[in-house]
């Protein structure tokens, strides 16, 4: 059974618009909204980010349909400028690491822009 991979970005602007693209850093898949398996070509890589009810500009997506591999994760989130997510013309406003070992987040690092 896989474990809930909770990632979490913590931004200083409330009620936005957010998702993000979670790429596997060894192979450059990324990880596809539709069945959760990362794939070279996802049907749908773009998670919508939840804010967090309580803590305001705490925004976060839960993932536990799949196990994923030991390794290097780079997530990327955006804001959403039009009707629907479009990395082209959306702004990006955070991007981050995150490794995984035995199904676990153990670590996130996050780099914002200024």
């Amino acid at each position: 059974m896989a474990e809930n991979k909770n990632i979490r970005f913590d931004y200083y602007e409330k009620g936005l618009s957010l998702y993000c693209i979670v790429r596997k850093e060894i192979n450059q898949y990324i990880l596809d909204v539709t069945d959760g398996i990362f794939k070279s070509s996802p049907i749908n890589p773009y998670f919508t980010m939840t804010e967090n009810a309580i803590i305001k500009g705490l925004y976060e997506i839960n993932e536990a349909r799949t196990l994923w591999e030991d390794g290097n994760y780079h997530v990327t989130v955006f804001q959403i400028l039009g009707a629907s997510p479009n990395p082209a013309t959306d702004d990006k406003i955070g991007e981050g690491d995150i490794f995984i070992t035995n199904d676990y987040i153990r670590y996130r690092l996050w780099n914002m822009p200024i």
